[in-house]
């Protein structure tokens, strides 16, 4: 049985147990926050589609319970559906936060690969084969920009005639 297909069965398995745990408990307790774990675990393992529909279906089946299986006393089918909606916010909310934190580590392991530059001009050698300039690389990379300047060393270099902006008075201030 392929991974994949396991993990989908261990879903289902789990959001089941929730629901009949859910079920069989009084009213007052409310265990249906525990589904959120087989979503996260959808999420995780499945992507974001099969975890979106897990966020859908299970408030669905658990409002359906509420209002035609259990029918509780005092438990308006107004009262059901604002548990339902919230619910559904509730799962659908944590679906966005984990995506978005895969998506953060796939852009963290993208930057923390070695890279190779030019020792030289600091181009980078990109994984089709050319060079990129360092800025532009970074930029497309990440969210990152740039601004230039030049350092004190590199202006007592290259500009030795021009004055550096300083703190410290002019000697003939002293």
């Amino acid at each position: 049985m392929a991974i994949r297909t396991r993990v989908w069965l261990a879903v289902l398995v789990l959001a089941a147990a929730i629901l009949l745990v859910d079920y069989v408990t009084p009213p007052l307790v409310e265990f249906s926050t525990a589904l959120v774990l087989p979503v996260l675990v959808a999420v995780w393992y499945l992507g974001r589609g099969p975890a979106t529909m897990l966020a859908l279906l299970l408030p669905f089946l658990q409002f359906l319970v509420t209002v035609v299986v259990r029918e509780e006393p005092g438990v308006t089918t107004a009262v059901a559906s604002g548990d339902f909606v919230i619910r559904t916010a509730v799962l659908l909310l944590a679906v966005f936060a984990i995506t978005h934190v895969q998506a953060q580590q796939r852009r963290i392991r993208h930057l923390e690969k070695l890279l190779s530059i030019c020792a030289f001009c600091k181009k980078i050698h990109t994984a089709d084969g050319h060079w990129e300039a360092l800025e532009s690389y970074i930029s497309s990379h990440s969210d990152t920009m740039f601004s230039h300047g030049i350092c004190d060393d590199c202006m007592r270099t290259h500009y030795p005639g021009f004055a550096l902006v300083s703190d410290e008075p002019p000697d003939d201030a002293r």
